[in-house]
């Protein structure tokens, strides 16, 4: 049936292309006559293994070969073929494609066959990869929480989120802090503190910042810095802290610049 079924499958597809060729043109009464000619050339070639030319031999062919979408495809055959036709082809035209698609699997050579389950696995194998780590990133991440925001555009997630341009702001007038809770305890020797300046209005940012580690039995260790001043530059505070099993970190904005405080990034290393 291989070769039969290799050269239903070219006609089939040369059908379907014609069919949504003219489906694009909004031709749709003869882009269903060229689905029908997809049916009529490959239902023979699986009827064909059980020596009758007939769709129920097809049928029969094809749930030995484990079709699962028998049911579905006998519906669209009688849609295309009877004399109520339905107005909505789409679903019938699915039906034709899956099942050429199946014809073209089942006409490949056995080698063929396994370099595709080699390829299948090799792509699942990279995409579980890329699946770890993007979970391994994101429960490796620490916990953010803060005191206060000026607005949803500038949640306390933007001191973490590596991106410089995105910023957590205050509101107006107010002093604040910022939060990171690891997600297990770690040893911190530096933290290094990226300033906002609220990229349009270069009106807001922390001036003076405390910057405290923490661990499950409190404070351990603390130091303050402060910014020179409110520069559209991207200002940056590298400052030493040790602390051993720290849980987490907090920066507190005790002063500002402008209209409020605010923070762009926050690396503890």
């Amino acid at each position: 049936m291989s070769s039969a079924l290799h050269d239903a499958n070219q006609r089939a597809a040369r059908a379907v292309e014609g069919a949504r060729a003219l489906f694009r043109e909004g031709v749709l009464a003869e882009a269903n006559a060229f689905m029908a000619q997809a049916l009529h050339a490959l239902l023979p070639a699986w009827a064909e293994s059980e020596a009758q030319a007939t769709p129920e031999a097809a049928y029969v062919a094809l749930e030995r070969a484990r079709y699962p979408h028998t049911p579905r495809l006998r519906a669209a055959v009688l849609a295309v073929h009877g004399e109520h036709r339905p107005i909505d082809f789409e679903w019938t035209w699915a039906e034709v494609e899956r099942l050429l698609l199946f014809s073209v699997r089942a006409a490949q050579s056995p080698r063929a066959r396994k370099l595709r389950r080699m390829r299948w696995l090799a792509a699942s194998a990279v995409a579980l990869v890329l699946v770890l780590v993007v979970a391994f990133r994101l429960w490796g991440r620490p916990r953010v929480e803060a005191s206060a925001v000026l607005w949803d555009q500038s949640p306390a997630s933007n001191v973490i989120d590596g991106v410089e341009a995105t910023e957590w702001l205050l509101p107006d007038s107010t002093a604040g802090w910022v939060t990171l809770n690891f997600p297990r305890a770690r040893s911190v020797h530096r933290v290094r503190v990226a300033n906002s300046h609220n990229v349009y209005y270069v009106d807001r940012g922390a001036r003076q910042v405390r910057v405290t580690a923490f661990g499950e039995r409190g404070k351990l260790a603390s130091v303050e810095g402060e910014f020179p001043k409110l520069t559209q530059d991207r200002s940056v505070l590298d400052l030493r802290l040790e602390a051993a099993g720290a849980t987490g970190i907090r920066i507190e904005v005790l002063s500002y610049f402008g209209r409020g405080g605010g923070l762009a990034e926050i690396e503890a290393r």
